[in-house]
């Protein structure tokens, strides 16, 4: 079947121009245009000397005619017949009296980049792995029909992710060429999130300060990992809220800051430039750590000032 689509031709050329300007046909011999049956290309067009044979004694005018260019349809498949190409050669102001044509037809076939469902996948998980170092892929849903895509250029392909659940990832297997995106392929990936965890090394009582001795990392699912911690300088300091038991995974509401100034208590104010010294009484309005900065109501003035805790029940005017 006669493909239906134009093939339009490139520009012509200035030095081809000058050769037909200058260079009358009559003074040469005639030019051969032998078709190819079948080419491979892996380009989104051809010259006529990728689908033909030309001779002739004119050796510039042969080069010429091997030279003109031939847009491809998109399609894996095209067929160009001898009178497309008269058309071709005649758009190129060649005359058609001064050229013979053998074979009727060049069929043009479109080499293709071949994605299988195993490549696919295999693509998917490593870039799963990259983005999520303790993922455990379960599986993936995507359609298993193998990918094919019309040469043209480098091809690339890139995951993107579109959402996430805690065991569902989302995303699109996109695929360019030449840079121009040609295929999205929706994939959903089944999973499981590993990850290390601080837990109890020895059993904790309420009250105590945690030390780096009472803890030690824990690998556990992306169900349950969610409210605690990742790192255990992030719990050492600390104080038990409540009894730990051994290899508890330390949860945020076990563990509170080590306050050393307390909400709605006395606090001893200290106001220290250079030789002046005043200490007032105040009252805490928040829990503070060593060096955290609170506010606190100077009992004598009714005043809320800023002041920085350093020492239990003391903190520094600082403004």
């Amino acid at each position: 079947m006669r493909c239906s689509e134009r093939f339009p031709i490139s520009k012509l050329n200035v030095k081809g121009l000058f050769l037909l300007l200058f260079l009358p046909l009559s003074l040469c011999a005639k030019i051969i245009i032998e078709l190819s049956p079948v080419v491979y290309v892996d380009k989104e067009y051809v010259t006529i000397a990728q689908i033909a044979s030309v001779s002739g004694a004119q050796k510039e005018i042969v080069s010429f005619i091997q030279s003109i260019r031939v847009d491809l349809p998109k399609s894996e498949v095209s067929r160009l017949d001898k009178e497309d190409v008269k058309k071709v050669l005649r758009k190129n102001f060649i005359d058609l009296n001064r050229v013979e044509i053998k074979g009727d037809r060049v069929i043009i076939k479109r080499k293709l980049y071949h994605l299988e469902p195993e490549e696919i996948a295999a693509i998917v998980k490593k870039e799963l792995k990259k983005e999520h170092p303790g993922i455990e892929i379960l599986s993936l849903s995507f359609s298993r029909r193998p990918i094919k895509i019309l040469r043209g250029g480098s091809l690339k392909k890139r995951l993107r992710i579109k959402s996430e659940t805690k065991n569902r990832i989302y995303a699109a297997l996109d695929l360019y060429v030449n840079g121009q995106m040609v295929k999205s392929l929706p994939i959903t990936a089944n999973v499981r999130f590993e990850k290390k965890v601080v837990a109890a090394r020895r059993d904790i009582p309420s009250k105590k300060v945690i030390t780096a001795e009472d803890l030690y990392m824990k690998k556990v699912t992306s169900s349950v990992y969610r409210s605690h911690y990742t790192d255990i300088k992030a719990v050492v300091g600390k104080v038990a809220k409540r009894s730990i038991e051994k290899d508890s995974i330390i949860k945020r509401n076990f563990i509170e800051p080590r306050y050393i100034v307390h909400k709605n208590r006395n606090v001893k104010i200290v106001y220290d430039r250079g030789p002046i010294k005043v200490e007032l009484m105040g009252i805490a309005l928040s829990n503070g750590v060593e060096g955290e900065i609170i506010p606190v109501k100077n009992i004598s003035s009714g005043k809320v000032i800023k002041c920085e805790v350093i020492a239990p029940s003391t903190a520094r005017f600082i403004k």
